[in-house]
């Protein structure tokens, strides 16, 4: 075994980039990155019928997204027929292995290794020492098919020995698979890898994880508009955390967001539980919305531009604000989403040229059952008519509607604002009213104060 930390991850292409799969992989790549090591990307394509180039695609650009840049391959299985076939020769010839056709002779003869009857056993870095005993072992290992492709457990122990892979970490599923490699290792001459099998990610509820829970695909929750650096950083702590600094009264203090550099910095395999991790939404989300938040300090073009591109995808009126609106728009929108992809829901309606009140929102038929509200819309109507085009703007806005609610509410801003709202925005929620009228222009914000259809939707 290397002297060098050398892992991989080596994904089947028979579908999509799963989170489990997401999280081996983040795992395995701080470790080499902690260590100063090597991360190599195979890519387990034996199975011919369902292997796609499609999702080696999807597995490429999911590792991508993430970040997770690999140092050797992408090698591929299919393509090292010929190493798996000479390792088949040096167990044949060793007399360690042998042709059997497992009681299905219609089926013709596969190459064996016949088990050793003796205990086997290993420390796993994370759940400590496992032992399968003797009596428990399946009486032969299968290293080929009898049409001479390699199984899992032989293709994927030639391929570590022949990439000189100096830990294995990977799901905990595959324990029941690790004392048939380990045997395998022994029988080809070379000493296995160090194992660390990592936890199962369950639901919040503690279940396993289903699509509804979170298991789908990375590219989802990149086309949701969850940020790569908020991603990594939840699913570094899936089963993992790190050493706990000490707070100002002594007690341990665990952080949750953490820098890449951190992360690598920080990881260590005996940091990682045993027990099953727990997906968390609430939690992803809120993650995601302070990443957002140090972008819009950071780098606020990236996100106009992800916003732009979203509502052009929607068919929406993109010329219509200048660059410092849309900086305007980004951050109002900011404060009331989680996602890039709802970055739009909340000021959607500045992009239409019309808008359809929800009439029976609970809170749009509350600001509509007042005495007052007609007779206040009619005033503030009458007064934003007389600020002509080129005042238009936030604050000659905000003076109008301060004034008013002094004069109209007792200083009250939400009984004047709120009716305003509710017709130019279609719902009960906006930025702030200045703000949303100076963004819709002068226009837009008397037609649709105007808007019959609306006013009688809305009992006027």
């Amino acid at each position: 075994m290397t002297d060098q930390v050398r892992v991989r991850i080596a994904p089947s292409p028979t579908g999509y980039l799963h989170l489990g799969t997401a999280r081996t992989a983040l795992h395995n790549w701080l470790f080499a990155r902690h260590h100063g090591g090597r991360f190599i990307l195979r890519i387990e394509d034996t199975d011919r019928e369902r292997s796609t180039p499609e999702a080696v695609g999807v597995i490429l650009d999911s590792l991508s997204w993430l970040g997770l840049d690999w140092d050797e391959g992408p090698f591929y299985q299919s393509e090292r027929e010929d190493l798996y076939r000479k390792a088949v020769d040096d167990l044949v010839a060793k007399g360690l292995a042998r042709k059997d056709d497992l009681g299905h002779p219609d089926k013709g003869e596969a190459l064996v290794f016949d088990v050793p009857r003796r205990d086997v056993a290993f420390d796993d870095l994370v759940k400590g020492r496992i032992e399968k005993k003797a009596d428990d072992l399946e009486p032969h290992i299968v290293l080929a098919r009898s049409d001479g492709t390699p199984t899992y457990n032989f293709a994927v122990v030639v391929d570590d020995v022949d990439m000189r892979i100096s830990h294995v970490i990977r799901g905990d599923d595959h324990v029941a698979n690790t004392w048939k490699q380990i045997l395998l290792y022994e029988a080809m001459g070379h000493e296995p890898p160090r194992f660390a099998h990592l936890p199962m990610i369950h639901s919040s509820a503690g279940k396993k994880l289903s699509k509804r829970d979170g298991a789908v695909a990375v590219t989802d929750y990149r086309d949701e508009g969850y940020l790569p650096d908020a991603m990594v950083n939840f699913l570094a702590l899936l089963g993992w955390s790190p050493e706990p600094e000490e707070g100002p009264d002594g007690k341990p203090v665990y952080r949750e967001k953490m820098a890449r550099e951190e992360l690598i910095a920080a990881f260590e395999l005996a940091r990682v539980r045993s027990s099953p991790a727990q997906f968390d939404f609430v939690k992803l989300g809120a993650m995601n919305f302070d990443y957002m938040q140090d972008a819009l300090a950071s780098d606020p073009g990236a996100l106009v531009a992800d916003l732009k591109k979203r509502a052009e995808a929607e068919e929406l009126d993109i010329a219509r604000f200048t660059d410092d609106e849309y900086s305007t728009i980004l951050r109002e929108a900011a404060q009331r989403s989680q996602t890039l992809k709802g970055l739009l829901d909340p000021v959607r309606f500045l992009f239409l040229d019309r808008v359809e009140v929800q009439a029976s929102h609970k809170k749009v038929r509350k600001a509509f059952k007042k005495d007052a509200v007609w007779p206040t819309l009619e005033a503030v109507t009458a007064k934003l008519e007389e600020i002509p085009e080129a005042e238009w703007n936030a604050e000659r806005i905000e003076e109008v509607m301060k004034a008013l609610a002094d004069e109209l509410a007792e200083g009250r801003m939400g009984a004047v604002a709120q009716p305003v709202r509710i017709l130019v925005a279609g719902g009960p929620a906006s930025p702030a009213i200045d703000i949303t009228l100076g963004l819709l222009g002068r226009e837009r914000t008397l037609a649709r104060l105007r808007d019959e259809q609306n006013r009688k939707a809305l009992g006027g």
